[in-house]
């Protein structure tokens, strides 16, 4: 069976790939860019695509593949290499959404691959359960080895998300304020895209022009409220209801920084702190928020403390 995939789903396989062949994980600065000197030297990289059946790869010049301990096969890590540059090809030519190649597939079964996503099933509720790949990495400084799981970010065809929609869980609901009619509710609610969606960016110009505001309730979702506050404190769902409401109805859907956000959500003050000089502790809060994404957070599953 030839595996399909589109871009971000192939983009894992080839940084398992990249990963093996290099042998290394580097640390990079501010602007993405690889500090060459700060690194982690990988061990070995982990898959679990069945439960109980752990494949384990070695980098080298020749990679081990070992299954449970238990050494299947070896690969002159110049074929690795080639097939990378097969995947990194296939990936930037691709037209349609999603894609195969039969040579690329056949390589990957003689890895015992079989799937383009398998995080390893032992480490799921490592790091939020929300790693793409499995490293077990050597310090070069300490000699220490840690299995680490990380989530793999690609923009190739599109920038790389955090977090993405996902039906109520994350919708929030906000109130109309000003004067209304029948008449303006049924223009508004006529407002969708060429596929028939919700605009929201056409609905939030809409209400400006006019001049009606919003004003956040609360998060649609119990579970995604509650995730919220466990993870940011009970003011966080206003917190994030003022930015979103600064990116929909203020910017209109236009590119905007967290920065931006930061000024307007202490400007406005939407948690009611009260107090001058709050820009860092909204600050706090959105760090708080973004490093709960990064590590799992997700708004239709329980969070817990114990997760970060």
């Amino acid at each position: 069976m030839e595996l399909k995939g589109n871009k971000g789903e192939w983009s894992e396989i080839y940084i398992f790939f990249k990963l093996l062949s290099d042998g290394k994980v580097y640390a990079a600065d501010q602007n993405m860019e690889k500090i060459r000197d700060k690194f982690l030297s990988i061990v070995r990289i982990i898959r679990e695509e069945i439960k109980g059946k752990e494949y384990s790869y070695f980098p080298g010049e020749t990679v081990i593949i070992k299954l449970n301990e238990n050494e299947l096969a070896t690969i002159d890590c110049t074929k690795i290499k080639s097939y990378k540059n097969k995947i990194w090809d296939m990936i930037i030519s691709a037209t349609e959404t999603t894609f195969t190649n039969k040579d690329i597939t056949d390589f990957l079964g003689s890895l015992y691959i079989q799937k383009l996503k398998s995080p390893a099933e032992k480490t799921n509720n490592f790091f939020g359960g929300t790693q793409d790949i499995v490293l077990e990495t050597q310090d070069y400084r300490s000699g220490i080895n840690q299995i680490m799981g990380f989530s793999c970010k690609s923009d190739i065809d599109a920038g790389a998300t955090l977090f993405n929609a996902s039906g109520d869980n994350t919708n929030f609901e906000y109130e109309i304020i000003g004067n209304i009619n029948d008449r303006i509710m049924e223009e508004f609610n006529s407002l969708v895209d060429k596929n028939g969606h919700i605009s929201v960016g056409s609905r939030m110009k809409f209400l400006r022009d006019k001049n009606l505001d919003v004003a956040f309730i609360s998060p649609v979702g119990k579970i995604a409220r509650e995730n919220i506050i466990t993870c940011c404190g009970t003011e966080m769902p206003k917190i994030l209801g003022g930015m979103l409401k600064y990116y929909f109805y203020e910017r209109r859907g236009e590119k905007t920084q967290v920065k931006e956000c930061l000024n307007y959500l202490a400007l406005k003050d939407f948690a009611g702190y009260g107090f001058r000089n709050n820009y860092d502790t909204y600050r706090v809060r959105i760090e708080n928020l973004l490093y709960s994404m990064f590590t799992g957070l997700r708004f239709g599953k329980k969070w817990t403390v114990a997760q970060k």
